[in-house]
C-alpha cells in the first residue's frame, strides 16, 4: 500500500498546475524577446538549440510531451549542419527549404503561441524579406487537426492522446459509442465528435484546402490503418501516435493558396470588352469551355480578337469554372493511373485521327513514361518511426503558354498525376479551342481540362512550368516532376 502510494505521489509531482505554466509562459515570452540570433543560419540554428539545452526545464514544462522539445533540438542541431554545406540564401529552392522547415517546426508546437513567437526567431532579416517577395508567409491556425478511433483501438492511448493534445475533430465509430460516452460528454466543450460507420464516410469527408490537415488513425489492425492512410485525403497521417517525429527528420508539405481565391488575381481592365450585340456582323464567336461544354460569358462580354469574337471571362465565369475543375479533379484523382493512361492513350488516338500527329506523339511519349510517377513512393526509416513519403495531386493546375507543343506535354504531366487544369488564353497565348471537343469525345472526364480565355490578366500561375523537356528524364527531372505536380502525403508508423 506504502508503494503504491508513493508511486501515485510520484506521478503526481510531474504534473504541472495552472500556476507553473502561466509562469512558464511568461518566462518563455521574456527569453523570446531577451534573444537575438547571428545573420548566419548555421550559427543560428545551433544558438537556438544551444538556448533550449540551456533552459531544458523551462521548455520541457510548458511543452505537452518531452519528445517535442527533443524533436526541436534534433531539426536544429540537423539543419544547422546542412547549412554550413550548403548556403540557404543560394537559391529559392533553399529557400522553400527554410520556409518549410520552419512550417514543420510550427506545426511541431501546434497552437502553442508562445512556443511559435520562439521559433519565428529563426526567420532572418534576408529571410522576411524572401517571404514578402514571394508573397508567402506563416499564419496562425494555418493546420487542422483530427483524429479517427476505429472500433479494434487501444482506449486507453486514445482516451490518453485526446486529454494530452487539441483537436479539431474525432472520428468516433459507431461501435465505440457506448463505450466512449461519458468521455465524450466530459470533452465535447474541448473537441468536437462526429460518429460514423463505415471507412467509406471517411473517405469521402474533405480536408480544409488552405490548411495542412493533420490526422491520427488509431486502430490495431495496422495493415487496414495504413491502407486508409494512404487512400484517406489528408496531408500528413499518423497511425497509433500522434505529432511523433523524435528520430527522424521529415519536412511538414507547403499549403498554398485556395483554387477559390484565383479569381481575385484576375483584373479585366480592357476598354475594348463589349457586349456581344455591339460587335455587329462578326461571325464566328468562341465561347469558354469548363465542366465538359462550352459556357457562354455569363455577363456576355466578348472581345474582337483577329476578326473573331473570343469570351472574356469575368469574375464570376472564373469562380464557375474553379467549381468545375474542383469537381473534376476530385473525380479524375480517383481513378488509378492506368485508368487515367487508357483515357489519355484515347485522346492521342483521337488527335491523331485529326491529323495532329505532334500532339499525338507528345501524349503517347509521357504516357510510355508514367513509371516516373508511379515510383515516387519512399519508404524510409529512422530507428523507432516508418515514415512513408507518397505523392499526391495538387488539385487545380493553371497553365498557359505561347507554343502549343510546350503546353500539350505540360497538360499531359498534369492529367497523368491526377489533377485538373485551367488554360489561360489570350492573343498572345496559345488556345485550346481546336482541342475541346476531342477532349470530351476522348472521355476525359467535365471538369478536367478547362479553358478561360481573358483578353488582359496578369502572369498569376503557380510556379514557373517552363522547364526543359529533357529534365523530366533525369533523376533530377524526376524530382522536377513530383515537386511541380504533385505534394508531399506523409504516413508515420511506431515501429515496435
Amino acid at each position: 500500500m506504502t508503494k503504491n502510494r508513493t508511486i501515485r505521489e510520484c506521478y503526481a509531482n510531474l504534473e504541472y498546475d495552472e500556476f507553473d505554466i502561466q509562469k512558464a509562459r511568461s518566462q518563455l515570452s521574456d527569453l523570446s524577446e531577451t534573444i537575438f540570433f547571428p545573420e548566419t543560419y548555421s550559427k543560428r540554428f545551433l544558438e537556438m538549440a544551444t538556448v533550449i539545452e540551456k533552459n531544458l526545464p523551462l521548455f520541457q514544462s510548458y511543452c505537452r510531451h518531452v519528445d517535442i522539445v527533443s524533436t526541436i533540438i534534433e531539426y536544429l542541431k540537423y539543419y544547422s549542419m546542412k547549412f554550413v554545406i550548403n548556403e540557404v540564401e543560394v537559391s529559392f529552392d533553399a529557400f522553400m527549404e527554410l520556409f518549410n522547415l520552419v512550417n514543420t517546426l510550427f506545426f511541431i508546437c501546434m497552437r502553442d503561441y508562445p512556443m511559435r513567437l520562439f521559433i519565428s526567431k529563426l526567420e532572418s532579416k534576408t529571410f522576411r524579406e524572401q517571404c514578402i517577395r514571394s508573397n508567402m508567409e506563416h499564419r496562425d491556425s494555418d493546420e487542422h487537426y483530427e483524429m479517427i478511433i476505429l472500433e479494434d483501438s487501444d482506449l486507453h492511448a486514445v482516451v490518453k492522446e485526446i486529454r494530452n493534445f487539441y483537436f479539431d475533430k474525432i472520428w468516433i465509430q459507431e461501435l465505440l459509442v457506448p463505450k466512449l460516452s461519458s468521455f465524450m460528454n466530459e470533452c465535447k466543450a474541448a473537441h468536437h465528435f462526429d460518429i460514423f460507420r463505415s471507412k467509406q464516410e471517411l473517405l469521402d469527408s474533405t480536408s480544409h484546402s488552405e490548411k495542412l490537415s493533420i490526422i491520427s488513425i488509431w486502430s490495431e489492425n495496422i495493415i487496414a490503418a495504413k491502407d486508409l492512410a494512404a487512400f484517406l485525403n489528408r496531408d500528413v497521417t499518423f497511425i497509433n501516435t500522434y505529432m511523433d517525429f523524435y528520430g527522424s527528420i521529415v519536412l511538414f508539405p507547403p499549403k498554398g493558396k485556395s483554387d477559390s481565391s484565383f479569381s481575385t488575381l484576375f483584373q479585366n481592365t480592357s476598354t475594348s470588352t463589349r457586349k456581344l450585340g455591339i460587335f455587329g456582323p462578326l461571325s464566328t464567336r468562341y465561347n469558354l469551355f469548363f465542366d465538359g461544354m462550352w459556357q457562354k460569358p455569363v455577363e456576355d462580354t466578348y472581345w474582337n480578337n483577329k476578326g473573331f469574337l473570343w469570351a472574356n471571362a469575368t469574375n464570376e465565369d472564373i469562380k464557375r469554372c474553379i467549381a468545375a475543375a474542383e469537381k473534376g479533379a476530385k473525380i479524375w484523382s480517383a481513378r488509378s493511373i492506368d485508368s487515367r493512361m487508357q483515357v489519355l492513350s484515347k485522346l492521342a488516338h483521337t488527335l491523331e485521327c485529326n491529323n495532329k500527329f505532334e500532339l499525338t506523339d507528345i501524349i503517347l511519349k509521357w504516357t510510355k513514361s508514367s513509371h516516373f510517377y508511379e515510383n515516387s513512393i519512399m519508404h524510409p526509416q529512422s530507428g523507432r518511426l516508418e515514415i512513408t513519403e507518397m505523392r499526391k495531386p495538387r488539385g487545380i493546375i493553371i497553365l498557359k503558354g505561347k507554343n502549343l507543343n510546350v503546353l500539350f506535354w505540360q497538360l499531359t504531366l498534369a492529367l497523368i498525376t491526377g489533377n485538373s487544369v485551367i488554360v489561360l488564353c489570350n492573343d498572345v497565348d496559345c488556345s485550346l479551342i481546336p482541342y475541346c471537343d476531342m477532349f470530351s469525345t476522348s472521355g476525359i472526364p467535365p471538369g478536367v481540362i478547362n479553358m478561360l480565355s481573358i483578353e488582359k490578366m496578369k502572369d498569376i500561375l503557380y510556379g514557373n512550368f517552363k522547364i526543359d523537356e529533357s529534365l523530366f528524364f533525369t533523376q533530377e527531372g524526376k524530382e522536377n516532376f513530383c515537386m511541380k505536380f504533385t505534394i508531399p502525403k506523409i504516413i508515420v508508423l511506431p515501429v515496435k
